[in-house]
């Protein structure tokens, strides 16, 4: 069996296969994984189509997936999504500069980079993990709003973060350092 045309995908998925048709539909699956992949990725599209017309638009569907696999295929690129970037396989995680331990005020965060992070999210806490402050940023090293900064308490321990994004929606994060602000004048 050749591969599967847009019609025929959209009558396996719209389960309008005389039962012969279907059988040889389904055992052409078992063998061929691009068709499979096809078929999997219309039917996941079919579902995020809210309401009952849903699978009105599998026909559309699946015409669009054969187009990309045809024109992926020209191309002579395997045929897998295009919109993908490599896996990330590990990443360094960025490592907290200052503050750390005693620091007679709050003014800046500062970290080392990560290679091919293109953002950074920093957070500061308290003592109980509650977020007192947190901004995402695209350099390695972020002023503290003086709101933020005036607010603690010398007697009391803090603590911060940053993580780094190294692709869509994967992030490394730094483990956390404690600090605390002297007391005005016990750090001349």
């Amino acid at each position: 069996m050749a591969h599967f045309a847009p019609e025929q995908i959209a009558a396996f998925l719209g389960q309008t296969l005389a039962p012969d048709e279907r059988r040889r539909v389904e055992s052409h699956l078992l063998e061929c994984g691009e068709c499979r992949t096809e078929v999997l990725e219309v039917e996941r599209i079919a579902r995020s189509v809210p309401g009952p017309r849903r699978w009105a638009a599998v026909p559309m569907l699946a015409a669009a997936a054969a187009a990309l696999v045809l024109v992926v295929t020209q191309v002579g690129r395997p045929a897998v999504p295009v919109h993908r970037e490599p896996t990330v396989q590990s990443s360094l995680a960025p490592a907290t500069v200052t503050p750390s331990g005693s620091v007679p005020r709050l003014e800046q965060l500062a970290w080392t980079g990560v290679v091919g992070a293109d953002r950074y999210r920093v957070a500061v806490f308290d003592a109980d993990g509650r977020v007192l402050w947190e901004t995402t940023v695209s350099d390695t090293a972020t002023s503290v709003p003086t709101s933020v900064a005036t607010l603690l308490d010398p007697s009391a321990a803090y603590f911060w973060s940053v993580r780094a994004r190294v692709a869509w929606d994967r992030w490394t994060e730094s483990g956390l350092t404690e600090f605390r602000v002297a007391e005005p004048g016990a750090m001349r």
